[in-house]
């Protein structure tokens, strides 16, 4: 489990990539649900790390799948910033 990633609340895990020049990173999903990165629609089996592309202006966020935050909503409140 990393250090630096948070859950808002129980169905939002934001696991932003601190260091400068780094474009990639490992994130622990937790649970034994269905995660969504919200900046591709990919989806990743929980109680798993898995590795992340990603360039510095974009901040690496999941979205629990049947959660109480539809993964299209957060993306579409995402495209609207």
């Amino acid at each position: 489990q990393t250090n630096d990633e948070f859950l808002l609340g129980r169905d939002v895990l934001v696991a932003p990539i601190l260091d400068p020049g780094v474009s990639h990173r490992e994130v622990y999903l937790p649970g034994n649900d269905i995660w969504v990165e919200t900046s591709t629609g990919r989806h990743y089996r929980g109680n798993n790390t898995i590795s992340v592309e990603s360039p510095i202006e974009h901040i690496p966020v999941f979205v629990r799948k049947n959660g109480s935050i539809a993964p299209d909503l957060w993306q579409q409140f995402l495209e609207t910033k």
